[in-house]
């Protein structure tokens, strides 16, 4: 049993009377919480509050029972106040002076809440020492169920959580909240690891709690559908070194072990969270570093309803950074929002950042324990089936298989599916998607809209019919169509059903809220998790108006980091700003990095032949790489008689087909953000012998490390030496030789010069990089990345590393019946592996420390495989050595 010193109403406040007259004797107060339906008692909170305004609070009367008072406000609001008690589904009590008072009780989202008044008769003075106190006064409060949600599979759960692991088997029974992530580890400095003692921002003085526990990494079930998942760690940073500095937070949810890094850098954290299978969680979408974050830390959740949302009146008014000029926001005054306002600002957020491609599914996170808020007041629902399941919860949560709310039941289908889906889609598909939605509330219903990439694409105003129960329900179903021009991405108005299309299906990202308008003015809102629609070779894009918008903040933001974060912390923002950037300069079509205009007769020949033909690049594809209009390149197809060659043709007979890859189009499949614009400079195209429409796409090198840093990576992601100094490097291009070789020469600022070599032979491709070091200074840790991208090569392109060997320095990948084989091995090896999202296969070599004025070298493989024996194989290459010899 959890046992806490209660306040209760004869304690809430000091009454002088005159010792000479008799006061009137409390009266107690029995009462009892139970299930209008199944008259089953039931935990629950409960308000109450005198004729005069003060708050009382409840204590159990019963052994068995538990009652919990709240009334944290760490940041004092005289007009938001927070003071209820939860009790277990067991009778309450407190004693009452004689008057009226006002009740309040509410349990979770799916009752409605019942208010009614209680009046206390005068009766008799204070009972003489030795007598019986008065007889209790008894009541039982019915509340009634308006949705049984997890009749259909759906179960609530709250990501930010400051309540105590005590605190939580009462207060999650009487906020009917199935999943818990309190904080465990917590910490405001970037001096200070995150640790359980009790945060120095409670304005009241140190919490009656006292520390925080670590219950270790294993769920805590209270039931068989309500657990406690009690390893959490916020990082919420107020000060850097000993001067108060604002960064914000992130919460890492369900880890194993402790974190003992500070921050900045995140960079560690980040990378341990992603090796405990951990979530990242943003807590609010206007903190300094939160557009550092989402590329950076490639946030997992974003809080739609977050710590600023309460029962309470709205307390945090300040937008704290310019507010998106493509929309208006409720305002009480001129940089002052409403409670809407502010919820509408996190929402176009969001939208932006979806329409960036960063894939975050919506969260519900309270404070509860430090904010003047009930624990689940915005909570996520997250659909596990036919029962609870823990495992599916969780990957529930991640997906954005959810809905979030601050009152309305919102569940809805796009073709069958629930929220968190990827449709495919092919060229051939349909193009017009059908959805289906219900809400249930207990608040007329205001509005129900179809957001996609962000605009409202169709807007209904319900005629909701009134339950049984007392609540109000409306179920509608609508379409919208993939080939629907979208234009800028602002707020449009609604397209309506069976608007036209152009035909051309683009990706897209689609959700559906929805609100209720209350009597105060406020709303109650409901979200949905996002469906999403990836069209191959339509790559979503913000307007030019978001895009812009959060290039400006984060450079706003960058700006005041400089001269107080350390360098490697600084360094994550210039690497944000890069990633944004790459998206503004694709939107504005200032993508320069993939267009290369060819200035010569036989060098447009070429790169057509090798579009069209090797690689069957569509018409629009060729025509952003040369930089010419679609019906240019048709012609110039023509003209050199390029429109029905086809690549049999063209492969040489007696080596190993390669060809410069053209750029423009992405190489990989998956984890696009962790490789923006890629120059084609450094890769090639390797084309497996039995197939003339796949090929691998080889990156040598894709990176390359050292004791001085980064100083070189073939794409935009992790800052580089040279991004940390503004300094850019030149675009090349591969010397095309003689019989097929390829070289590439590559000198740094700094000296460091590279020279890569690739060699087609019959049976086999040899590669050979060679590093010289022109500093004047030894280098040492020469570690490079070499990536074999699978996406075009279908036979190849499983996601997961299930299809890939790693034996001794070699690595290989099979097709799914196991008699084809990529082969590659690089001499000295560092590491073999894959990365299941891109797909890719490494062999990834550590060179030599190099003297100044030296060279260290590394020899690489790549060959096809016919066979299922494909451990002979490794064995005969191996057995040539040929990393000794001298390509012929």
């Amino acid at each position: 049993m959890i046992l806490l010193p209660l306040i209760h109403a004869a304690g809430c406040r000091e009454t002088r009377v005159a010792a000479e007259r008799p006061r009137p004797a409390p009266v107690p107060f029995v009462g009892s919480v139970v299930d209008a339906d199944t008259k089953q008692p039931i935990a629950a909170r409960v308000y109450l509050q005198d004729s005069e305004g003060n708050w009382l609070f409840v204590r159990s009367a019963s052994d068995q029972g538990t009652a919990w008072p709240y009334a944290e406000a760490w940041v004092p609001m005289p007009q938001s106040v927070e003071r209820h008690t939860t009790v277990s589904a067991h009778p309450f009590t407190v004693d009452l002076a004689p008057g009226d008072y006002q009740v309040v009780i509410e349990r979770g989202k799916e009752y409605l809440p019942l208010h009614t008044q209680l009046e206390v008769p005068a009766g008799e003075m204070s009972a003489p020492a030795g007598q019986p106190n008065p007889a209790p006064i008894e009541r039982t409060f019915p509340l009634q169920r308006f949705s049984d949600m997890a009749s259909q599979g759906w179960y609530s759960g709250e990501t930010h959580v400051h309540r105590r692991i005590a605190e939580l088997p009462n207060v999650m029974a009487a906020e009917e909240l199935n999943v818990a992530f309190p904080v465990a580890f917590w910490t405001t400095s970037s001096a200070k690891a995150p640790d359980l003692e009790p945060s120095d921002l409670r304005s009241q003085g140190p919490s009656p709690f006292g520390p925080r526990e670590d219950r270790g990494p294993d769920p805590i079930w209270i039931n068989d559908r309500q657990v406690i998942l009690p390893r959490n760690t916020e990082y919420e940073i107020f000060s850097i070194g000993s001067r108060r500095h604002t960064l914000g937070a992130v919460f890492i949810l369900n880890h194993r072990t402790p974190f003992t890094q500070t921050v900045p850098p995140v960079g560690p954290i980040v990378d341990q969270a992603r090796r405990e299978g951990a979530l990242l969680d943003l807590d609010k979408h206007n903190w300094p570093w939160s557009l550092m974050l989402v590329p950076v830390a490639k946030v997992d959740l974003f809080e739609l309803s977050n710590n600023s949302v309460w029962r309470t009146r709205f307390g945090f008014t300040q937008p704290g950074q310019a507010l998106p000029p493509w929309k208006e926001f409720e305002q009480e005054s001129p940089g002052e929002l409403t409670e809407w306002g502010w919820l509408e600002f996190g929402f176009e957020m969001y939208y932006a950042l979806l329409n960036c491609g960063f894939r975050m599914s919506p969260t519900a996170g309270t404070a509860s324990g430090v904010h003047p808020v009930p624990l689940g007041h915005g909570r996520v629902y997250v659909q596990t089936g036919d029962r609870f399941d823990l495992e599916a919860w969780l990957d529930g949560l991640r997906r954005g298989r959810s809905f979030v709310t601050t009152g309305p039941m919102l569940t809805a289908r796009i073709g069958d599916q629930w929220p968190g889906h990827v449709f495919e889609v092919g060229a051939d598909d349909p193009k017009e998607y059908r959805w289906a939605a219900e809400v249930v509330s207990p608040d007329p219903i205001s509005r129900v809209e179809l957001v996609v990439n962000g605009q409202v694409e169709a807007s209904v105003t319900p005629e909701a019919t009134r339950t049984k129960a007392g609540a109000w329900r409306w179920s509608g179903t609508g379409s919208f169509r993939l080939d629907r021009p979208r234009g800028d991405g602002r707020a449009a108005e609604p397209a309506g059903q069976g608007a036209a299309g152009d035909g051309v299906a683009r990706s897209c990202w689609a959700a559906l809220r929805t609100w209720s308008d209350q009597p105060d003015g406020r709303k109650r809102f409901a979200h949905t998790g996002v469906w999403h629609f990836d069209v191959a070779e339509q790559p979503l894009a913000p307007a030019r108006q978001q895009i812009d918008y959060l290039v400006e903040q984060l450079e706003t933001s960058l700006e005041k980091q400089r001269g107080i974060l350390p360098a490697a912390a600084l360094a994550e923002f210039v690497q944000a700003r890069a990633a944004f950037r790459d998206i503004q300069a694709r939107v504005s079509g200032e993508d320069v990095s993939q267009r290369r205009p060819a200035a010569l007769e036989a060098d447009e020949r070429f790169w057509l032949e090798n579009m069209a033909v090797w690689h069957r690049y569509t018409v629009d594809e060729m025509s952003g790489v040369l930089g010419k209009t679609p019906d240019e390149v048709r012609a110039r197809l023509q003209t050199y008689d390029l429109l029905e060659t086809d690549p049999g043709q063209v492969r040489p007979a007696n080596r190993v087909a390669i060809m410069p890859y053209p750029g423009g189009r992405h190489p990989r499949r998956g984890f696009l953000d962790g490789a923006i614009g890629p120059q084609r400079e450094t890769k090639f195209s390797v084309f497996p012998p039995w197939s003339d429409g796949s090929y691998i796409v080889a990156d040598v090198p894709e990176a390359v490390f050292c004791n001085l840093g980064l100083i070189y990576l073939a794409h935009t992601h992790i800052p580089t030496l040279w991004d940390l100094q503004d300094t850019k490097l030149p675009a090349q291009e591969w010397q095309r030789l003689e019989n097929g070789v390829l070289r590439s020469v590559r000198e740094l600022p700094n000296g460091i010069r590279f020279d890569v070599t690739i060699t087609p032979l019959s049976d086999h491709v040899r590669m050979e990089l060679a590093l010289r070091n022109g500093t004047g200074e030894p280098l040492a840790d020469v570690r490079v990345q070499h990536c074999l991208m699978l996406a075009r090569a279908a036979e190849f392109s499983l996601g997961s590393n299930d299809n890939k060997v790693f034996r001794g320095d070699y690595a290989l990948v099979r097709n799914p019946e196991g008699n084809r084989w990529l082969i590659t091995s690089w001499k000295p090896l560092g590491r073999a592996w894959g990365n299941p999202p891109v797909p890719c296969l490494h062999a990834d070599p550590i060179l030599p420390d190099c003297p100044a004025g030296g060279t260290s070298r590394a020899q690489g493989w790549l060959s096809f495989y016919e066979g299922t024996d494909w451990q002979a194989e490794v064995d005969r290459i191996e057995n040539l050595r040929w990393w000794e010899a001298t390509p012929d």
